[in-house]
């Protein structure tokens, strides 16, 4: 298993303590983990064309998507394209 630390905020956490106490879970550990599971079969679920075995990394997986038409690449600035092309003109 691998260790990843995340925070949560007072609400979540606070239910996360009650599902615990109900015996629902064991842990907080195991309810977040039930919880990233069912989250991310939802997603996966959601793109039914993507098989993730084999795939390691993130340019893989990007390269898979985009091979069934789905738009990986979302650049995301607060200045517009014509300002972002102009930094890159006076770059050179």
């Amino acid at each position: 298993m691998t260790v990843v630390p995340i925070k949560l905020d007072y609400e979540d956490a606070r239910k996360l303590d009650m599902l615990v106490k109900l015996g629902v879970f064991k842990n907080r550990s195991e309810a977040i983990r039930w919880a990233l599971r069912e989250g991310l079969e939802k997603k996966i679920g959601a793109l039914p064309m993507l098989d993730l075995s084999g795939i390691d990394s993130v340019v893989e997986l990007m390269l898979q998507l985009a091979s069934k038409g789905v738009n990986v690449i979302r650049i995301t600035s607060e200045k517009a394209a014509a300002e972002l092309v102009g930094e890159g003109r006076q770059r050179l």
